[in-house]
């Protein structure tokens, strides 16, 4: 009992000095929460030094409460290994739920009774105002689709978000566009990819923001491999300085260009910005996002997955008909695991060529370009490549394997982005 009553005594201190300051409720909440979490570790680690291992203890616990049941519930034991393997890993954020659920039951009571007592302490805003304050950042190449371009201005007009817009230069976007043609590789709009990125990593940057969100989904899209989908800002470079004929424009932090190798992105995660997918962590489905999306912000159906950028279309005509590529092989899978496609119904699919291949688009991006279309038709004819041709930064970011892996798991890259570099196979 003393012990207990000691536990709880350092978040009363705590809560009630910070009362007495007036401070806001938020900075209450948030230290006391540290300190309930603090206690809870320091107990673990005292227990540790008298040679007590709580986890194991733990672990115990849950099979000997299994056993109790054990002849009404059985469970293989592989699998009740997994479930206990689960659980303890789970224990930082059973102490994280355990310290916050606390907090916020001590503050309002607190709160509510010192109100009582003719004291006055300002609470937290209603839920309803509590609200990321996003900036939204858009790149624009050249080859933006205007429905899209309707469909983001409707969204950003109606949620009340800023919108930061980056135009290239469009010489750059031109010939960084010609450059993938002349390599002759499937990495076909690489100096785009890079260039959002770019653009992201720059905004946030000169704002201050260390947090980028982004909304690709492993459940509807899939992982795409690096023979098909290579980011490398380092490549790039070296394809520019072979085959490119417009200078780019250097680096510099808050205006990135076409600028986001192995060197930059050293130097935005060493700021602290991170990037986070919140459809990793939720049951994202497609067909019920495009239905809120109508519904609640005027959207309109660009046509096809990824037909926010017309040059799609040609890309999507040259990974047919030279590189037997096709990403709807990725996409459907990754429906078919999720539920949300029947494969009967993929399979039927692939064998008609992709709405996204559009003949009017293809020849406009042609025309976008400044090439004749015997000038495309010649670059298509050229023997097939890939990156590992070419100058690249994959030996450097292997030699970096386990760095990564401690900086996806810390947030400042996706976990899926060490998957698709590390663990798939490389070709």
């Amino acid at each position: 009992m003393v012990l207990v009553c000691l536990f709880f005594l350092g978040p009363a201190v705590v809560m009630g000095t910070l009362f007495k300051k007036g401070t806001a409720a938020h900075f209450v909440i948030a230290s006391t929460v540290l300190v309930i979490v603090a206690e809870i570790i320091l107990f673990f680690l005292v227990a540790l030094l008298f040679g007590m291992n709580l986890v194991s203890e733990a672990t115990g616990f849950i099979r000997d409460s299994y056993n109790l049941y054990s002849d009404i519930i059985v469970i293989p034991e592989e699998i009740l290994e997994q479930a206990i393997y689960a659980m303890t890993q789970m224990i930082p954020v059973y102490i994280i739920i355990f310290a916050v659920y606390y907090t916020m039951v001590t503050y309002w009571i607190g709160r509510r009774l010192l109100n009582r007592s003719g004291y006055s302490f300002a609470g937290l805003p209603p839920v309803k105002e509590w609200r990321l304050r996003p900036l939204a950042v858009h790149f624009n190449d050249g080859f933006d689709n205007p429905i899209a371009g309707e469909n983001m201005l409707h969204a950003v007009r109606i949620l009340g978000v800023d919108l930061r817009t980056i135009t290239s230069d469009f010489r750059e976007c031109k010939d960084l566009k010609i450059v993938d043609l002349k390599a002759s590789t499937p990495l076909l709009n690489n100096g785009t990819d890079i260039g959002i990125g770019a653009a992201l990593y720059s905004v946030a940057y000169k704002e201050k923001i260390n947090t980028i969100f982004y909304g690709q989904s492993y459940r509807t899209e899939g992982i795409r491999p690096i023979a098909w989908a290579y980011f490398d800002g380092d490549l790039v470079r070296s394809l520019h300085k072979k085959f490119g004929t417009v200078p780019l424009k250097k680096w510099s932090p808050s205006n990135a260009g076409y600028n986001l190798g192995v060197k930059e992105m050293a130097f935005y995660t060493l700021k602290g910005i991170k990037t986070f997918a919140p459809f990793y962590y939720y049951p994202y489905v497609r067909k019920d996002a495009d239905e809120l999306l109508k519904r609640e912000l005027n959207w309109e159906y660009p046509g096809a997955h990824y037909y926010d950028d017309l040059y799609w279309s040609l890309i999507t005509y040259v990974h047919r008909v030279k590189f037997n590529i096709d990403f709807r092989k990725i996409a459907y899978s990754a429906l078919i695991r999720s539920q949300q496609m029947e494969r009967n119904y993929a399979l039927d699919a692939l064998q008609d060529v992709y709405v996204l291949e559009d003949e009017k688009v293809i020849n406009l991006c042609i025309k976008r370009l400044g090439i004749t279309r015997a000038e495309f038709d010649a670059y298509l004819a050229l023997p097939p490549k890939n990156f590992w041709d070419y100058p690249n930064s994959y030996s450097l970011l292997r030699l970096l394997k386990y760095p990564i892996w401690i900086a996806s798991r810390l947030g400042f890259f996706t976990k899926i982005v060490y998957e698709k570099y590390f663990t798939l196979a490389y070709k």
